[in-house]
């Protein structure tokens, strides 16, 4: 049976800037573990453009980035919360160009916070972290206990596994019917490839 959810990755787009370091923001690996961090969120917080990709400076709605967050467009994040989605908040960024100034301040973290626990550990073969012994390190494969997923919970990591960030199968094809840019959905079943 396919899942409900698929992975949000960012989509390789032609021109689109690549974000490489982000700064003004300190315990960044809060983020990936679905710590709130709306209280006292920096206004300077920033992500600049990788140098490694001079040339690539289209902005589209979903940005690459080196932190494994979802780096979102106004545009994408007013139509993700049109859906109502439960235990996500938007904390604004702004995206530097290669000449170190401001491209543009109408970007966000998306950031899925209180992630459930719906990693089937064992369906998933997962490994424990040998230095934190509460986290998963790696997965055989992805396989979720749906039942364990409120119905509204759209966005999410799932708790002690941050390395994807899920997005329900509705949600995602109302993206793609909506245009926006920059997305990539990933099937369960085709991680960790």
């Amino acid at each position: 049976m396919e899942s409900k959810y698929v992975i949000w990755n960012s989509a390789a787009v032609d021109g689109a800037c690549v974000l490489g370091k982000f700064s003004g923001v300190s315990k960044v690996l809060e983020l990936n573990r679905g710590i709130s961090r709306k209280d006292g969120f920096p206004e300077d917080a920033a992500f600049s453009m990788d140098p490694d990709f001079p040339d690539d400076t289209l902005l589209v709605d979903n940005l690459i980035n080196t932190e494994n967050l979802i780096v979102v467009s106004k545009k994408l994040k007013t139509f993700v919360e049109s859906k109502r989605p439960t235990a996500v908040e938007y904390l604004p960024v702004r995206i530097i160009d290669h000449k170190g100034k401001v491209a543009s301040r109408d970007y966000f973290i998306l950031n899925p916070i209180d992630p459930p626990q719906c990693l089937d550990l064992q369906a998933s073969k997962a490994k424990i972290s040998m230095i934190v012994k509460t986290l998963v390190d790696r997965v055989e494969k992805l396989v979720l206990d749906e039942d364990a997923i409120e119905p509204t919970r759209l966005v999410f990591r799932p708790k002690d596994f941050y390395k994807v960030t899920l997005v329900s199968r509705g949600l995602a094809q109302a993206m793609d019917e909506a245009g926006l840019v920059g997305n990539r959905w990933v099937s369960l079943s085709d991680y960790p490839r």
